[in-house]
């Protein structure tokens, strides 16, 4: 028989992972979307009303993510805000 607070403890591991690999994946895509846009980090932090410094931490990953932040992105980037949640918001290029 397994034992509860076992399963519990490799859920919540196992939910706290899918939360750092997604925050990766939106701080990816938001730095691809800025850069493909040639949008320097100042421009989108006047056009969202977030300082550099969270951005660039959104980017890479390091901050967690609030739905505030998502939307005021999104709409400084000009794009749906859950373009930000998807696997590669940048469509690929054939080589």
């Amino acid at each position: 028989m397994s034992d509860p607070t076992r399963d519990q403890r490799r859920l919540q591991k196992s939910a706290m992972e899918n939360v750092r690999a997604m925050r990766r994946r939106i701080g990816l895509n938001i730095r691809a979307l800025r850069t493909m846009r040639r949008m320097p980090l100042e421009k989108l932090s006047r056009l969202s009303g977030l300082a550099p410094d969270t951005i660039d931490r959104l980017e890479l990953g390091k901050d967690e993510i609030g739905l505030d932040h998502i939307m005021r992105l999104s709409a400084a980037l000009q794009i749906r805000a859950a373009r930000l949640l998807e696997r590669s918001a940048v469509p690929e290029t054939p080589l």
